[in-house]
């Protein structure tokens, strides 16, 4: 192998290609839904993390991963690698391990949010449910922090939170509405002498 630039370059008699090994570079995305809710409302934090290396551009690959080639967790990046490059054995749902994405943010007040973390899935997807405690306009930040495979990357989106409806009054039940019209009858009716 020949090293350069921080990369590996190397032969592969395996498929007889020539690999370029080095961290590569991710985009991550988020979005929230609903973009706009009432106060005491949960709210879901959506988004992905997917690797964007020139590899994951050509023939092969791109065909097999058409919504994005999602990005793997350092402890199975050998198992991974290979089946993405060298259609060797596909990890299970129970193998394979995504990587971490810290949710932050800013609240209406200006306050930085430390919402917490979630991890993403084998498709590269996240999700990260929350209930907002204040009015207004909030930032939500999604960061991916890089690990010793993949550059760090970071994503932002907003939502407005409105003001808690109003509640309702409770509706009486059929029981208490017979109750009260029994009372108002009895109520109305004329009040008689006692007659000895």
């Amino acid at each position: 192998p020949v090293v350069a630039d921080d990369h590996v370059i190397l032969w592969n008699s395996q498929d007889a290609k020539i690999y370029s090994i080095g961290k590569g570079p991710t985009a991550t995305t988020v979005t929230v839904g609903p973009k706009s809710s009432s106060l005491g409302t949960t709210v879901v934090v959506e988004g992905s993390v997917f690797d964007v290396s020139a590899g994951s551009q050509q023939a092969g690959v791109v065909e097999r991963f058409s919504n994005g080639l999602p990005v793997a967790a350092d402890a199975i990046m050998d198992e991974w690698m290979s089946y993405v490059y060298m259609q060797q054995v596909r990890p299970t749902m129970e193998t394979f391990m995504g990587v971490d994405v810290h949710i932050t943010g800013y609240d209406p007040n200006g306050n930085y949010q430390d919402y917490g973390v979630t991890c993403t899935d084998m498709s590269g997807n996240f999700a990260f449910p929350f209930i907002p405690e204040v009015e207004g306009t909030y930032m939500i930040i999604a960061t991916f922090e890089g690990t010793e495979s993949y550059y760090r990357s970071v994503a932002t989106t907003y939502l407005t939170i409105d003001p808690a409806p109003e509640a309702f009054p409770d509706v009486p039940t059929a029981e208490e509405i017979a109750s009260d019209a029994a009372q108002r009858t009895i109520a109305m009716m004329p009040e008689f002498p006692n007659v000895p």
